[in-house]
């Protein structure tokens, strides 16, 4: 079933309000989408890129890894910024395109591992693992009352307004893995 998704709304306005962009070059894929210039936007100021062919692949699935650089970038956060912070996931190293931004977000306490010390980078996101970034990068995950995994994050994110547009109905879609990149375009 499809599902009208916009889970990067709260955080994106946080980056584009009163901002105004030029418009870049269209990805071949997106021209005439109700997603275009969403897209653009977010190209023009670093947050998500295509690929090298000059496609963006709205229908392909957003990995954890993908994820992880869009909230950091969003976020304005430096993955470049040398630190003492020591990774301590084990599926992840310096050869892998994302480790910078793995490591950002590990050390700035938006994403989390799984209990095997894996990030499972290559792994499409879930709506519950998106919720609980999300959650983390507005400050909210400490004043949460119900922390249980995902149902806690799941009604956090449904009680402030972030599941809005989402049609997810049964608890085995929040952990479901099949995002695509179109539908975080509403």
């Amino acid at each position: 079933m499809k599902r009208n998704v916009f889970l990067l709304g709260i955080m994106f306005l946080l980056v584009l309000a009163n901002s105004t962009f030029a418009d870049g070059d269209v990805f071949s894929d997106i021209s005439g989408t109700k997603y275009e210039q969403a897209i653009i936007t977010l190209s023009d100021i670093g947050i998500i890129n295509g690929y090298e062919d000059g496609t963006f692949k709205p229908e392909n699935n957003v990995t954890r890894a993908q994820f992880t650089k869009m909230l950091v970038k969003a976020l304005n956060i430096d993955e470049n910024a040398s630190t003492d912070f020591q990774l301590s996931i084990q599926d992840i190293g310096p050869e892998h395109w994302a480790y910078l931004y793995v490591k950002a977000g590990i050390e700035n306490n938006l994403i989390k591992g799984y209990g095997d010390n894996t990030f499972k980078p290559d792994k499409n996101v879930s709506y519950a693992e998106c919720m609980a970034m999300i959650l983390r990068a507005l400050n909210l995950e400490d004043s949460m009352e119900d922390k249980s995994w995902p149902n806690g994050y799941m009604i956090e994110a449904q009680n402030r307004g972030l599941l809005e547009n989402i049609d997810v109905q049964f608890e085995s879609e929040y952990t479901d893995d099949s995002i695509d990149r179109s539908k975080w375009f509403n």
